[in-house]
């Protein structure tokens, strides 16, 4: 069948829409039914499971899946997964999304209990749907997941749901605006990003990992009277800064959605391994560098799912200085991992070392209210001023 092959025109770092209408998007289309309709395909050994719809901050339901592979079935040189899902109401037509990912050379072979996982999902309105999922890789081994799902909404929750009833809409990660009023916002706040999936173990990093810290990034921006000093985004595991920037426009934005889009969370240099307690020499460089700053902000605020480092946070580290600036965490998880997550990780201890406050913050509802709470902690502080 030679599917890669076939299909080796398409690029789709992130999990993208599909146009039937298109020429590659009709050529995707086609391969979905065909494969989907041939029982006789060679397996690839997975497990997909649905994940339950939820809302998210941006009032949106998002429903979606976990696909985890055993990485010791795949070929060591080189390996290129596929997937394709197609999302159909019960009333209209269906959406396709497609994902596209690649393993580069590994040395030897794998534990056998080494798995790859990752996220992948979209938004719904009320209503039935269903999914079915195939990912292939270059030997045209077929791994296949299929299911029925219903968002079924209280009257008064309708009003929250900014999708249409029987509609599946792709993730897209908030723009912000245009212009925006930065002289009336008085409280300026330095945001530190940790770019990783939101399940700790996932080796990858998707655009469904991408909707969580930014869309939390984009209403902390917008429904607050905050204005960043900068952005930082970084990733632990990696002991990386991997963007930073003074002030957001919509062209840095797309740019910082760019170098997320080309994240590799599983691919840790072998020194950097060696540096056991390189991420917490990160988290100090990082919070010194805006205490040091001319104009230090008022607040330090960390965005980002659980990290697998969990070091305690060494005293000394960070500056003492007489006017230290309010210290934040919003840790965001989905809903469907907060039975399991949160723990204690590095960020989280670092902010409680520095008197900071903690959110747990698994919907629309929670993050309001932190960011009301961390409104009136700053207002108390100080009087709002330039």
């Amino acid at each position: 069948m030679a599917i890669l092959a076939r299909l080796a025109c398409v690029e789709a770092p992130g999990q993208i829409p599909v146009d039937p209408e298109s020429t590659r998007g009709g050529m995707l289309v086609k391969v979905f039914e065909e494969v989907l309709a041939a029982r006789d395909t060679q397996k690839l050994g997975c497990s997909v499971s649905a994940v339950k719809p939820f809302l998210t901050v941006n009032l949106r339901y998002q429903a979606g899946y976990q696909v985890r592979f055993p990485l010791a079935g795949l070929d060591p040189r080189e390996t290129r997964l596929l997937a394709l899902v197609r999302v159909k109401p019960s009333q209209g037509g269906p959406r396709y999304f497609v994902q596209q990912f690649g393993f580069p050379r590994r040395p030897g072979r794998m534990p056998g209990r080494a798995e790859g996982s990752f996220y992948g999902g979209y938004y719904i309105g009320e209503g039935d749907y269903r999914t079915d999922f195939l990912m292939w890789d270059q030997s045209d081994r077929i791994c296949r997941g299929g299911w029925d799902s219903r968002l079924k909404l209280r009257e008064e929750d309708r009003a929250d749901s900014r999708i249409p009833a029987n509609t599946v809409e792709p993730l897209r990660i908030p723009r912000l605006a245009e212009t925006r009023d930065r002289a009336s916002r008085p409280y300026r706040v330095a945001v530190l990003l940790h770019a990783a999936p939101v399940h700790p173990l996932s080796s990858m990093f998707t655009q469904y990992d991408q909707s969580i810290i930014l869309g939390t990034m984009h209403a902390l921006l917008e429904q607050t009277p905050f204005v960043e000093t900068s952005v930082t985004v970084f990733n632990l595991a990696q002991q990386k800064e991997l963007f930073s920037t003074e002030v957001l426009s919509p062209r840095i934005f797309r740019q910082m959605t760019e170098t997320l889009n080309q994240l590799q969370p599983g691919l840790v240099d072998i020194k950097v391994l060696s540096q056991k307690k390189g991420h917490i020499d990160l988290l100090a460089s990082l919070v010194n560098r805006q205490i040091a700053a001319e104009k230090p902000p008022d607040a330090l605020i960390f965005i980002g799912p659980n990290s697998i480092e969990t070091d305690k946070f060494p005293p000394g580290l960070i500056e003492n200085v007489p006017a230290k600036p309010l210290f934040f965490y919003l840790h965001r998880t989905p809903p469907f991992l907060s039975a399991r997550f949160p723990f204690d990780d590095s960020i989280e201890r670092l902010v409680k070392s520095q008197e900071g406050r903690v959110f747990e913050v698994h919907d629309a509802k929670q993050l309001r209210g932190a960011l009301q709470t961390m409104e009136k902690m700053l207002a108390a502080r100080r009087p709002a001023g330039p």
